[in-house]
C-alpha cells in the first residue's frame, strides 16, 4: 500500500495535468470570439489542406524539413538519379517550397493561437474583446521575427536529432554490447526527444509573449529555466494531446470516411487540432511561470 503522503502528491500533479487540458478546452469551446478569430486566421491553412493535394505531414516538425530530408536520403541512396533526372530535382524544389509555404501558414496560426489564448486565459475581458481588436493587436503588438526564427531553428535541431536517430535504428551492430545498447537507447531517446519538443514548444510561446527575448537560444534557455521541476508534465501533455486526437481522428475515419464531406471535416479537425496544441502549451507556459515565481 502506498504512503498517503505520496498519494496526496500524485493526485494534485495528475489533476493539474488534466486541468491544463481542461482549461484549453474551456478556452477553445467556451469563447465564441476566440474560436471565430482562430478559425478565420486558420482559413489559409484549411485552403491549402483542401485545394492542394498533399499527404498528411508529421505533426511534430515542419514538413519542408521532412520533404528535403526524405529527398536527400533518396539521392544519397541512389546517386545515379542526381544526374539522370534533373526534372526530379525541380519537382523536389517545388515540393519543398510548397511545404515551406504550408509551414509558414501553420506558424502564423500558431502565433495567433498563442497570443489570443494568452489574452483569454490571463484576463477577464477576453469575452468582451471584438474580433477587430484581436486582429489588430495580433498584428501590431507581436514582434514577429523572433518567433519565426525560434520556431524554425529549434525545429531544425529537432529534425537533425530525428535523422540521427533513424540512422541509429538502421544500424546492424555485431557486437553483443552494441546490440543490447541499441535495444535500450530508442526508449531513452524518444523520452528525451519528447522532453525537448515540450521545451521547444514553450520556447516558441516565450518568444511570442515575452518582450525581452532575443534569439532562439535565449528563448530555449528561458523555457528550460521556467519548466525546471515541471518538465515531465510537458512530456505527458504531448503524449496525452496526441493520443486523444489520434484516437478521435481514427474513430472519425472508421465511422464517417464514406460520407461526401469527410475530407472537408477532416481538414477542419486538423486546423482545430493545431490551434488546440498551442493553446495547451500556452497554458502550460503560464503554469511553469507561476510555479517558477512561487519557488523563487
Amino acid at each position: 500500500m502506498k504512503n498517503p503522503i505520496e498519494l496526496e502528491q500524485i493526485k494534485p500533479w495528475f489533476l493539474g495535468t488534466i486541468g491544463i487540458m481542461g482549461s484549453a478546452m474551456k478556452i477553445l469551446l467556451g469563447n465564441l470570439n476566440f474560436i471565430t478569430f482562430n478559425l478565420i486566421t486558420s482559413f489559409p491553412l484549411f485552403c491549402m489542406m483542401k485545394f492542394i493535394p498533399r499527404s498528411p505531414y508529421d505533426f511534430w516538425q515542419p514538413s519542408f524539413i521532412m520533404e528535403a530530408s526524405l529527398e536527400l536520403r533518396r539521392l544519397i541512396t541512389h546517386p545515379g538519379t542526381l544526374k539522370s533526372s534533373i526534372p526530379s530535382i525541380q519537382d523536389w524544389t517545388i515540393r519543398v517550397l510548397d511545404a515551406w509555404l504550408f509551414d509558414m501558414i501553420k506558424f502564423l496560426v500558431a502565433l495567433t493561437s498563442i497570443y489570443s489564448a494568452s489574452i483569454f486565459y490571463t484576463t477577464s475581458v477576453g469575452k468582451s474583446m471584438s474580433l477587430r481588436y484581436l486582429v489588430q493587436s495580433s498584428v501590431t503588438k507581436i514582434w514577429w521575427p523572433e518567433p519565426i526564427i525560434t520556431y524554425f531553428s529549434l525545429s531544425l535541431i529537432s529534425s537533425i536529432f530525428l535523422e540521427g536517430f533513424r540512422h541509429w535504428l538502421r544500424a546492424r551492430p555485431t557486437n553483443l554490447y552494441l546490440i543490447i545498447l541499441q535495444f535500450f537507447v530508442p526508449f531513452v531517446a524518444v523520452a528525451k526527444w519528447l522532453e525537448f519538443k515540450a521545451l521547444t514548444n514553450v520556447a516558441v510561446v516565450v518568444s511570442v509573449l515575452e518582450d525581452n527575448i532575443r534569439g532562439p537560444f535565449e528563448a530555449y534557455s528561458t523555457s528550460s529555466e521556467l519548466s525546471r521541476g515541471n518538465r515531465l508534465r510537458g512530456l505527458v501533455l504531448i503524449i496525452l494531446h496526441s493520443s486523444v486526437l489520434s484516437g478521435l481522428k481514427n474513430l472519425f475515419k472508421w465511422s464517417f470516411s464514406s460520407i461526401p464531406a469527410y475530407h472537408f471535416i477532416q481538414n477542419i479537425l486538423y486546423c482545430l487540432q493545431w490551434i488546440m496544441f498551442w493553446v495547451v502549451f500556452t497554458i502550460y507556459y503560464y503554469d511553469c511561470k507561476n510555479r517558477h515565481k512561487s519557488l523563487s
